[in-house]
């Protein structure tokens, strides 16, 4: 059985337009060789596209529990709206 790695990375930036969240997850065994990563990258947003994705948080606070995160970031992460293909 082949090991499993993946990457996940959430963070944030602040800046005039407001607070940005970018979400990372990937992995080299979606790719058909040890040198390439394929993943998905999901940024917040305030347009017409961008939507609430039911289970956002529990999947960041599940993928990353060293954050430690705090109820109000837990609380911001549900209420963020995403730009996401169709489908997700």
């Amino acid at each position: 059985m082949e090991p499993h790695y993946y990457n996940v990375n959430l963070a944030w930036t602040e800046g005039n337009g407001g607070k940005e969240w970018r979400f990372w997850i990937g992995s080299r065994n979606l790719t058909g060789s040890t040198d390439l990563e394929a993943g998905l990258l999901l940024v917040s947003g305030t347009g017409r596209s961008a939507r609430i994705l039911d289970g956002m948080a529990d999947l960041a606070t599940d993928l990353l529990p060293e954050a430690e995160w705090t109820r109000s970031e837990v609380d911001q992460l549900r209420a963020t709206k995403w730009i996401a293909p169709v489908g997700i």
